[in-house]
């Protein structure tokens, strides 16, 4: 309990790093590369571990972890186009159940067969492979979540309302959804000026809608 208090502790100013100072690739990669460490660690002094050092691999793994179970489905967020992002994150909380079942499974009978050095050893190889994949992936564009009130709007005037939208600087997606009159955007806060430019550019819209 200790160890995962501060492994809390420790994960809250690397999300922080990871949103606000956006590093969330380099955030990313590090926790991977931290859990392998920390296994790694294990592994080597499996026939000679003091509670000193069981803590210490524990405390880098969970700090690791933590980290990552903040920012994934954060990333997943900005990466999923708006028509799917509740697909997206739904797949990846199952993605979630699947993993704990089939990785206790797989522990289980490497326990049974190699001890705990082969369960050790199998998550390093497994942070291994994450690791190089992740080195080759493309950093997430920090996006946020905006939501504009456009009033009453046919299905015509909604397209031409996402097409002004996309035109705004910032504006990475857009959807427009006539029966709830309002339009959903992701922007990339460091360029989208002020959300009366938004309002500037449906004000016409709003003019001719009945």
């Amino acid at each position: 309990m200790p160890v995962l208090l501060l492994a809390f502790i420790l994960m809250v100013p690397l999300v922080v790093i990871a949103e606000k100072y956006r590093q969330m690739k380099r955030v990313f990669t590090a926790c991977i590369f931290l859990m392998a460490v920390a296994q790694l660690m294990l592994y080597m002094y499996r026939d000679h571990l003091s509670a000193g050092l069981i803590a210490g691999s524990l405390l880098i793994y969970f700090t690791a972890f933590t980290t990552l179970e903040a920012i994934l489905p954060s990333w997943v967020s900005k990466v999923a186009p708006l028509t799917a992002r509740g697909t997206a994150l739904g797949i990846y909380s199952s993605s979630q159940f699947f993993g704990a079942f089939f990785g206790g499974l797989a522990a289980g009978w490497l326990y049974n067969d190699h001890m705990a050095g082969g369960v050790y050893l199998a998550g390093l190889a497994a942070a291994i492979v994450w690791f190089s994949v992740a080195m080759n992936m493309k950093a997430p564009l920090h996006v946020a979540t905006r939501v504009v009130r456009l009033g009453r709007i046919d299905e015509a005037q909604a397209k031409k309302a996402r097409e002004g939208l996309l035109s705004i600087k910032g504006v990475v997606d857009a959807v427009v959804v006539p029966k709830e009159q309002v339009a959903y955007l992701k922007v990339d806060s460091s360029v989208f000026d002020t959300q009366s430019l938004v309002d500037n550019a449906l004000e016409g819209l709003a003019q001719d809608s009945p």
